[in-house]
């Protein structure tokens, strides 16, 4: 009965938009992502080429995770 009572409980929490909910999980991908990515680099266009990515478009994506301020 106890299980029927917490499933009960989980049901009634709100839960986020799917909008608002997809944003939190690709923000938590692209910082684990980039985060990896440029302990692995040193050079911003050597992260790029590994990304398969331009160079300004890694640079704005690690602006946006708070990755970059240069």
């Amino acid at each position: 009965m106890a299980d029927v009572a917490s499933s009960r409980d989980a049901h009634d929490e709100a839960i986020p938009t799917y909008r608002d909910a997809k944003a939190e999980v690709l923000e938590a991908f692209h910082r684990r992502y980039f985060g990896r990515l440029m302990k692995r680099h040193s050079s911003l266009s050597a992260a790029a080429e590994e990304a398969g990515m331009d160079r300004k478009h890694l640079r704005i994506m690690l602006r946006r995770c708070g990755l970059w301020s240069r």
